[in-house]
């Protein structure tokens, strides 16, 4: 799944983000509203940590989306549950 299909489908991946990132606020969503590069800022200040390590917790995000993607209907499984704990640890 590139950037660009998370992106069309950023409203849909909320929870997913939410349940990956919890302390992002209603407010980061909207501000960052499926761009990556805003993502990586917030999760930057929000956690305090370098960039290279969210970097590397955003392409896991990444493979992890991807891997739940449903090509048959193009469109990425709607619940959290399905969704949930796509992180190593999460944050």
């Amino acid at each position: 799944m590139t950037w660009d299909q998370i992106k069309s489908s950023w409203p849909q991946l909320r929870d997913a983000v939410r349940i990956q990132w919890s302390a992002l606020t209603d407010n980061d969503f909207e501000t960052i509203a499926g761009e990556r590069d805003r993502l990586v800022g917030a999760l930057h200040c929000r956690y305090e940590i370098d960039r290279d390590e969210v970097e590397a917790e955003i392409r896991f995000f990444e493979r992890a989306v991807a891997a739940r993607y449903r090509p048959a209907d193009r469109t990425p499984e709607s619940t959290a549950a399905n969704q949930g704990a796509l992180s190593e640890p999460a944050r």
